[in-house]
């Protein structure tokens, strides 16, 4: 009995399943540009951001320079790097950062100049991040000394 009730209900459920059509899946269109690159039309093909830009969003028409502080020497990247201590960036769009020079130090993290070696201290290196206290019992006479010769008795 249970068999002859099974074999009805198979069939017409079968009946439902052949005459059901799944309707097509939507097409997914073109695909975005993944962060790091951009197109004109924010769709493939797309092209690497250059250096000294990023992209961070999905879908850009277009790349973003550098803000000042920061610079990115890599194409395709979603971000720019801080310039580090001992460095500066002054400029948009950079693609690399600039060392501070004799008699100037930066101990940040992104920054657009380096400071002038203060009264009684010096820099004698580039890319220096601190600069360096004169021996005790002398001082300089002016900032951005750049040796220790330049500290003297007062």
């Amino acid at each position: 009995m249970r068999r002859a009730l099974f074999v009805p209900l198979v069939a017409v459920f079968g009946l439902l399943a052949v005459g059901c059509v799944m309707p097509p899946l939507p097409d997914p269109g073109p695909e975005l540009c993944a962060p790091g690159t951009f197109s004109a039309t924010g769709e493939e093909p797309c092209t690497p951001a250059p250096v000294g830009t990023f992209v961070d969003v999905e879908g850009a028409t277009s790349a973003t320079p550098c803000p000042v502080g920061t610079f990115q020497d890599e194409e395709g990247q979603a971000s720019c790097k801080a310039a580090l201590p001992g460095t500066f960036v002054d400029v948009v769009g950079a693609a690399s950062a600039t060392f501070c020079p004799l008699g100037r130090f930066q101990p940040n993290a992104g920054a657009v100049e380096c400071l002038l070696a203060p009264i009684g201290t010096y820099v004698d290196s580039i890319g220096a991040a601190v600069a360096t206290n004169c021996p005790v019992g002398t001082t300089t006479l002016f900032t951005g000394a750049t040796s220790e010769d330049d500290c003297v008795e007062p």
